[in-house]
């Protein structure tokens, strides 16, 4: 199944859920968009704390969280659009809020808000200038 876009190519979607099938739509849209502005397109996938958390966070043994699957979508969108619409920019924050929620205090807020406190936001805000950084760096090559 090809999605309609704006842009020169279609992202082949095959057996993928709906609402994802309406995020690499925008997606494409939006690389189209900056491609005809000459403007590049980075994307970063910004994880659940669920996702961040789990392997280090003890629940109880009724507690539902543990049976909850944690899914392959950042490594899906990312070969997508390493596929699709190889001119974008992709990262994933998982790993380094992961590594980074094993040596500093909360990165999200307690309880149930899923909001970052001032340091996941540094430890966001830092991945993410780096590979902007180095991007430009190898851009300037």
């Amino acid at each position: 199944m090809e999605l309609p876009c704006h842009s020169r190519r279609k992202i082949n979607v095959v057996l993928v859920p709906p609402a994802l099938k309406e995020v690499y739509s925008t997606l494409e849209r939006a690389a189209g968009l900056c491609r005809a502005d000459g403007a590049e397109l980075p994307v970063v996938f910004i994880p659940t704390k669920l996702r961040v958390y789990r392997d280090l966070t003890s629940f109880d043994a009724d507690a539902e969280p543990p049976r909850w699957v944690i899914d392959d979508l950042p490594q899906r969108l990312e070969a997508t659009l390493r596929r699709d619409l190889p001119e974008v920019q992709f990262l994933d924050l998982t790993a380094v809020l992961t590594d980074a929620a094993t040596k500093e205090s909360l990165l999200y807020f307690a309880e149930w808000d899923t909001h970052w406190t001032p340091a996941g936001h540094r430890v966001a805000a830092a991945a993410i200038a780096e590979r902007a950084r180095a991007h430009v760096r190898r851009s300037a090559d």
